[in-house]
């Protein structure tokens, strides 16, 4: 479909998100900001238990790639996939309804785990069509030179199920999603960015 705007996100210290959407008027290019999100403890978030050491004291994004998904009247779904330092990799949304230009945050939908203990740096995502519904893959490469493949198709169908249900509830818990493959030392060091790019291909 025709491109009718641009969705920029940015993600640093103190586990802030700011999105802003770039589109074009008949004045010509606008950028308008569409949200933030901060921790829910505040910029400087305080550690809730001591032993787990000072790394814990000012948690910070490391790396984000986005997707979006139409959700026809209701506007769009902005998903982000975010990495922390502490190691967590989790996939959130802003939903944007285009009338109202109201946003809400939605926490959890899927965290991803047995992948690399280490931190990640780079983060890409691919969506495509496929027999059950749009497939969406994600790569991710990690401080220790690991790069680990996920398929969040299943969390993200079941995200939409949920919103666009009749109750329109949350989901209870994280849903868990593991590595379709992981590929450890493919660098000596962190694998500081990675791209991904669709191809026409079987193999």
């Amino acid at each position: 479909r025709k491109c009718k705007g641009v969705y920029v996100t940015a993600v640093g210290a103190k586990e802030v998100i700011m999105v802003w959407r770039i589109f074009q008027d008949a004045e010509g290019l606008k950028c308008r900001f569409a949200g933030g999100k901060e921790p829910k403890c505040g910029l400087r978030p305080k550690t809730m238990n001591t032993s787990r050491g000072p790394k814990f004291t000012d948690l910070r994004y490391l790396a984000v790639d986005t997707f979006v998904f139409d959700n026809g009247s209701q506007g769009e779904i902005l998903f982000l996939l975010v990495s922390s330092s502490d190691g967590l990799i989790k996939l959130i949304a802003l939903e944007c309804e285009g009338a109202s230009g109201c946003i809400k945050w939605h926490d959890n939908i899927c965290e991803l785990v047995q992948g690399s203990s280490n931190p990640t740096l780079s983060i890409s995502c691919e969506v495509s069509e496929g027999a059950q519904g749009k497939i969406v893959i994600a790569l991710t490469g990690s401080t220790d030179g690991a790069v680990c493949v996920w398929d969040l198709s299943s969390a993200v169908r079941g995200f939409m199920s949920t919103l666009n249900s009749t109750l329109g509830s949350e989901q209870n818990g994280a849903p868990i999603v593991s590595p379709l493959a992981k590929y450890e030392g493919l660098h000596d060091s962190g694998v500081n960015s990675i791209a991904t790019h669709l191809t026409g291909k079987d193999r």
